[in-house]
């Protein structure tokens, strides 16, 4: 029974590296360490300790314990907290120097280009997240320095003039 899961997880493992889900030295990885447990298992049966103990998915799997989720501070209201606080892309007014670099890079890139979606612009900035460039487009959106077009995954931005 054991064998035959190990089998399933390896060929849902290659699977997913041929989907492109997970990357190929991941998969050799993943596959290597699969098999290296169905030889133990075999290897574990045929020993004198296997008739005195028989291994069981409890004892291979840990039990999954479910914990409270953590309670989240409370924020004030995010149009509240703009109007508070100084578009951080703007420049300080002591030094001039710009508190965002990358709401500034964002920018730049837009102003080359019409539209762009957050993964065109994620693999022209590697160094930022898609979640932390959504996050950006978001505030840049509210403040009016970029226009959105479209919804949701197919969302496309633009630098307003």
């Amino acid at each position: 029974m054991l064998r035959g899961a190990i089998r399933t997880g390896i060929s849902r493992v290659r699977f997913l590296g041929v989907a492109g889900y997970v990357s190929q030295p991941n998969v050799a990885v993943l596959v290597s360490a699969l098999d290296e447990m169905g030889h133990l298992l075999d290897s574990a049966q045929r020993s004198s300790l296997s008739e005195v103990h028989m291994l069981t998915h409890d004892d291979l799997v840990p039990p999954i314990h479910t914990a409270r989720p953590a309670t989240r501070p409370t924020r004030e209201p995010r149009q509240q907290a703009i109007k508070d606080i100084a578009y951080k892309g703007q420049a300080d007014a002591n030094t001039g120097a710009s508190t965002s670099t990358r709401a500034d890079r964002i920018l730049a890139l837009l102003r080359t280009r019409d539209l762009m979606g957050i993964k065109d612009i994620a693999v022209n900035l590697p160094e930022y997240s898609e979640k932390m460039i959504q996050r950006e487009l978001a505030e840049l959106t509210e403040v009016g320095r970029v226009r959105k077009v479209g919804a949701k995954r197919w969302s496309r931005y633009g630098f307003v003039r």
